[in-house]
């Protein structure tokens, strides 16, 4: 399954990655770093809180 990571704010694909064999498509929520940054949390390290179970 491909997983395509959309920023919350702009609306940009800022991530794309694989999970597992099956086939399909699933788009996650979250912000870009460069969101991030604006909003003042760049000292902070950036992580993707979704956990995916199949």
């Amino acid at each position: 399954m491909k997983v395509y990571y959309i920023c919350e704010s702009c609306q940009d694909v800022f991530y794309e990655g694989k999970l597992g064999e099956e086939e399909g498509i699933l788009s996650v929520d979250a912000l870009c770093p460069d969101c991030v940054e604006e909003l003042g949390h760049s000292g902070k390290e950036m992580s993707f809180t979704n956990h995916f179970y199949s």
